[in-house]
């Protein structure tokens, strides 16, 4: 008797497979674009994935060691479907080395769960449960047979491919659209991802053509937005303070619920006659959410387009506002973080980025702790950090310096402990409103506080005239959860991704309405701390002269925001493709030498 191809385990376990990819596209669907399942693709890859998670019942015939292949193939799936409910991306390939990092972002990784994903759970059980109710058949499969017929299936995939270039070049194509971005784990599935992910080229070496794409870009940058400097008579600041606040969006500054203002000492410093705001600055991270805020902020460069250059490149050579204060005789510079060296690289980053001192988890009293990690909250960092500095241990004052506070109490799922909540404002928050909007507006107030008092120190402080304060948030914190938000808080949530830049005792006062990029910080710093001379200028533009492009585009959905109306195709053109020269340039460390 020939053994058979297939038998109805067989096919039960394949059918479940099938089904558990589609239901994982249809999911990740929900939450990006629909586009994706209507491409021959989705259903050809997802079969191909299928027939390949059944080969463990074709070679054993147990159903319990598929049911462990099929677990093993859920959580991949729903490890990147959490993933992309923060950044709109696959997990990338060289991520996977790093899943140690999430010991640290517990209840981040819980909250990015949701009740659509059981059905990966119940198609695992069902398939299970079908499997063993049906009668086993004895003898092996053919696996000839299930191996030509897995070929032919794939053959049929590659086939499918070629009008686009292959597998690796139709997905970089698709990332780099507006409305395809997020389709490439439905077309190609989690593995093909990844697979095209490991296969990419990171052209480490620095030829002649690459250093003439750079070159000649830069020039075309200083055609279209050259780096203007502010007026000879503007009095510049000698010491920079950067308070990154995480989460921080702009729209609860100046709101307010029940009468009840949401940041009552931002409000206060917004409207202060030495300040400069800028509302709606689009957060422009990728991947390495907050270290990237670092790099758009201290280095001018954009966010690398399939790495996080903190955990791949952390030893490339990078430019900073921290060097170029060196110049011009800076003392000493300070990161301040609540969080562990290793998280995110930061220990090396700061290396990197010129920065000597650097004060982490372990150099900090047991105190008020917020998180699942429990580490020091906001308050008491601040707290802990003014002791230190009228102590002389940290920035003494008259020190010319740079001093980074990195907050970490508004990392999500924002719960903030009961006895730490604002009652009078838990009084007034809507009881219609989603939890973890409640929850946010609860953080950002708490945090708002800690803001308060730190500040107020900074401005008692003997040499607070010539200390220039930046109060901004790394990164947007809603994510895919901002429509629904939007729409229940009756518009107050704004429906983009926009966080602060609060300029507290800046030589240029006044207020900006326009958008601007996270990218355009790092060159109105350096004008503002009389750095102009500095070799690096960044790769955006001075938000405090004139503005020649004035946009930004999102490095998550490459959402362009701004007045494109009146802007010239080539400064678009240049501002576009700003991201690809800024990962060329960290790949290949084309400034070694130069910073």
């Amino acid at each position: 008797m020939r053994r058979p191809i297939i038998d109805k385990r067989m096919a039960i376990c394949l059918g479940g497979a099938w089904i558990l990819i589609l239901v994982f596209d249809v999911v990740w669907s929900a939450g990006t674009t629909f586009r994706g399942m209507s491409a021959v693709q989705t259903w050809l890859n997802s079969l191909l994935l299928a027939l390949l998670v059944s080969l463990p019942y074709v070679l054993t015939r147990r159903v319990w060691v598929q049911g462990g292949m099929m677990v093993v193939t859920g959580l991949l799936l729903e490890a990147n479907l959490m993933y992309c409910r923060t950044y709109n991306a696959a997990i990338p390939a060289d991520n996977y080395l790093f899943a140690s990092n999430l010991t640290d972002f517990r209840a981040s990784v819980a909250d990015a769960l949701r009740w659509p994903d059981l059905g990966l759970a119940a198609v695992i059980v069902a398939t299970v449960w079908m499997a063993y109710s049906v009668p086993k058949v004895r003898g092996r499969l053919r696996l000839t047979g299930y191996m030509a017929g897995t070929v032919c299936v794939g053959v049929v995939c590659w086939l499918v491919t070629l009008p686009y270039g292959g597998m690796r070049r139709h997905i970089e194509t698709l990332t780099e659209s507006c409305y395809y971005l997020t389709t490439p784990p439905v077309l190609y599935t989690i593995p093909g991802v990844i697979l095209a992910g490991c296969n990419s080229s990171d052209g480490e070496e620095l030829t002649s053509e690459i250093r003439e794409e750079i070159e000649n870009w830069m020039k075309e940058k200083e055609r279209q937005r050259p780096f203007i400097s502010l007026a000879d008579s503007t009095l510049r600041r000698k010491n920079l303070v950067v308070i990154l606040c995480e989460s921080l969006e702009s729209w609860p500054i100046g709101s307010k619920i029940g009468g009840i203002e949401l940041t009552p000492n931002l409000n206060r410093l917004v409207e202060d006659t030495t300040s400069f705001y800028a509302a709606r600055m689009l957060t422009q991270v990728a991947a390495g959410r907050s270290i990237d805020a670092q790099l758009l902020l201290s280095a001018g460069m954009l966010p690398m387009e399939k790495s996080v250059y903190a955990m791949r490149y952390p030893e490339r050579t990078y430019p900073s506002l921290v060097k170029a204060m060196r110049g011009k005789g800076m003392e000493r510079s300070y990161i301040v973080t609540a969080d562990k060296p290793t998280t995110w690289n930061q220990s090396r980053v700061a290396a990197a980025f010129g920065v000597d001192t650097l004060l982490t988890s372990g150099d900090w009293r047991r105190g008020e702790m917020i998180g699942n990690p429990a580490k020091l909250s906001d308050r008491e960092l601040v707290r802990q950090s003014i002791e230190k500095m009228r102590s002389g241990e940290i920035w003494p004052e008259g020190e010319h310096a740079f001093v980074e506070w990195v907050t970490y109490s508004g990392h999500n799922p924002f719960r903030l402990p009961e006895e730490l909540r604002d009652k009078e404002l838990d009084g007034v928050i809507p009881s219609s409103w989603p939890g973890r909007l409640a929850d946010y507006v609860r953080m950002v107030h708490y945090t708002d506080g800690a803001i308060g008092e730190l500040v107020d120190y900074l401005r008692s402080r003997s040499d607070a005239d010539s200390t220039l304060i930046l109060i901004t948030g790394d990164h947007e914190g809603l994510g895919n959860d901002r429509g629904a938000m939007h729409k229940s808080s009756g518009g107050l949530v704004d429906n983009g991704g926009y966080t602060p830049f609060l300029l507290v005792n800046s030589p240029v006062a006044g207020r900006m309405d326009a958008e601007m990029g996270q990218i355009d910080m790092y060159p109105t710093l350096l004008s503002l701390l009389g750095l102009e001379d500095y070799g690096w200028k960044g790769m955006g533009e001075n938000i405090l002269a004139e503005r020649r492009v004035p946009i930004a585009i999102s490095s998550l959905t490459m959402e362009m925001v701004g007045d494109t109306a009146h802007v010239p195709s080539a400064g678009i053109e240049n501002v576009v493709k700003a991201r690809h020269i800024s990962d060329i340039m960290i790949r290949t460390d084309a400034l070694k030498g130069i910073f």
